[in-house]
């Protein structure tokens, strides 16, 4: 089946042969119960079981707000980073999502990383370039030890007729480009991760050998494995059952369909 490609795996044994793939080329993955949208108590609550059954496989994991929002979200999260650190957890990113949690998002994601960043860089923000404003360059302002994650965006079809997007890719790619320029002048320190398919933005960039770079799984595989060379290099790995994670591969693969109009390598 084509879409095991992108998937690390349905069952714990298929996660650790994919983790072990991971290792042997020098992959950092991004671990991530990928169950989108938790509609009730009893979602959120199996949500984290499941989370706490493959903590301590990954040095990092993802969390999204979504998995959480229907039963007191700040403080489940809270808990799971908690756990998820004194399991071995390095970093976990904080993964952003549709327009309409964007206020609600800054305000959780916001306490958790003056909580939990105090004295290092433990969880990542994510901005996306497709959206005309974020408040990345305010957050550094108020943030200590922010760790920041660039992506292009993948709400796009939720979110395009908010007018709060760049509706012509090129605006997208041209304010990804310059807004991770302006990152790297602002100020040195900051730990970056540059989460791009992008061919022109990785060649572009690949000369700093401060940036981290992140690819998903099955996407840009030879892209991964060039850059691990001189870089840190993370892939994103969804894991869950077919059941629950068909809407994230479907939304993921949206927003990489002209990459899939080619053999994927």
């Amino acid at each position: 089946m084509i879409l095991d490609k992108f998937i690390a795996g349905t069952n714990r044994s298929q996660l650790v042969k994919t983790l072990t793939m991971c290792h042997n080329n020098n992959w950092i993955p991004i671990l991530d119960y990928a169950k989108e949208g938790s509609k009730n108590v009893t979602d959120v609550l199996i949500y984290m079981t499941r989370l706490k059954e493959i903590s301590g496989l990954s040095p990092t994991y993802a969390l999204k707000l979504s998995s959480f929002e229907p039963f007191d979200p700040c403080n489940n999260m809270d808990y799971m980073i908690d756990l998820l650190k004194n399991n071995g957890a390095t970093k976990i990113f904080l993964d952003a999502e549709t327009v309409s949690k964007e206020h609600i998002e800054n305000n959780i994601f916001n306490k958790l990383i003056l909580k939990h960043n105090k004295e290092e860089v433990f969880l990542y923000k994510t901005y996306q370039m497709y959206k005309k404003n974020n408040t990345l360059f305010e957050d550094l302002e108020k943030l200590p030890n922010l760790g920041v994650k660039l992506v292009r965006g993948a709400y796009y079809e939720q979110d395009y007729n908010t007018g709060k997007l760049f509706t012509n890719i090129n605006d997208t790619h041209k304010n990804y480009d310059d807004t991770l320029e302006k990152l790297i002048e602002y100020k040195q320190d900051i730990p970056i991760v540059v989460a791009t398919h992008n061919k022109e933005t990785i060649k572009r960039f690949e000369s700093n050998k401060n940036l981290e770079f992140a690819q998903l799984l099955g996407i840009r595989d030879n892209y991964s494995k060039e850059l691990s060379n001189n870089h840190k290099v993370y892939k994103y790995l969804p894991y869950g059952s077919m059941s629950d994670i068909i809407p994230y591969l479907s939304r993921r693969l949206y927003e990489n369909k002209s990459i899939l109009k080619n053999i994927i390598t």
